[in-house]
């Protein structure tokens, strides 16, 4: 009975041990302090300027190297981040503040420059100069924020564990042309998959603004992305094949279930 009572105890200290341990490992796991530094050109609209993109588990900085270009220098928490759009070789990270057009440069003589009220958000576009956004720094990105994302990298984890209900061959329409591909809907998020560069795209569901069914082979994805003077992009597809009203409802309760 003694040796028993002896084990019994040996067990209980052994998965008390263990528990600890996983918790330190969590606990370092969360402590581990991400930076990624890219050198970028930010798009002024008129003009642009180069500078260092950092990315941090904490924030997003962004450095201006010349004088002038200081100016928009910026450190932004995840909280003034209205949107983010992901692509390889691009960032466009919109904010929380009123966008100004200049029409007087600030160089030009007996002025410090002028500029008119366009719009209540603010939209930073960087090109990479070297490098690329990773798929790694993409999921990270979609799994820290929870303001609308579209991104152009499709984390292929999230593609091969997340179960998927459906799939329409489609052709995306463009203003002006347009492409082919599949469009993929998955328990918890939407892939359009091509083999169009950096034209596929993902969306949680939370990304997606509203659905709408155009005739019977015609499909409308809007999303939060922005577009001045309207409430955000819509993706057109032509559907190859009809989409089953046991889908489409399917999809209009998950996308309608998250707000």
């Amino acid at each position: 009975m003694f040796t028993l009572i002896n084990i019994f105890v040996r067990l209980l200290i052994l998965v008390f041990v263990i528990i600890n341990l996983e918790q330190s490992i969590v606990l370092a796991q969360e402590s581990v302090t991400i930076s990624i530094t890219y050198n970028v050109e930010h798009d002024h609209g008129i003009g642009l300027g180069k500078g260092e993109l950092k990315i941090t588990n904490e924030n997003i900085e962004y450095l201006g190297l010349s004088k002038n270009e200081a100016l928009h220098s910026h450190i932004w928490q995840d909280l003034d981040i209205k949107r983010i759009e992901i692509n390889k070789k691009e960032l466009r990270i919109v904010i929380y503040e009123e966008s100004r057009l200049p029409i007087i440069p600030r160089k030009s003589p007996f002025t410090d420059g002028k500029q008119v009220k366009i719009d209540n958000e603010h939209d930073y576009l960087f090109r990479l100069q070297d490098g690329e956004i990773t798929e790694e720094l993409a999921t990270m990105l979609l799994k820290r924020f929870h303001c609308p994302i579209a991104s152009s990298i499709v984390p292929e984890k999230d593609r091969e564990t997340e179960k998927l209900l459906f799939e329409i061959p489609v052709f995306h329409r463009h203003l002006r042309g347009g492409t082919s591909g599949v469009l993929r809907i998955y328990k918890e998020f939407i892939i359009f998959d091509t083999e169009t560069e950096n034209q596929s795209r993902y969306w949680r569901y939370r990304d997606i603004r509203d659905i709408a069914r155009l005739g019977q082979y015609k499909f409308e994805l809007a999303t939060y992305e922005g577009k001045l003077v309207t409430d955000g992009k819509s993706y057109i597809f032509d559907l190859k094949r009809l989409m089953t009203d046991m889908e489409y409802d399917n999809l209009w309760n998950k996308i309608y279930k998250t707000f």
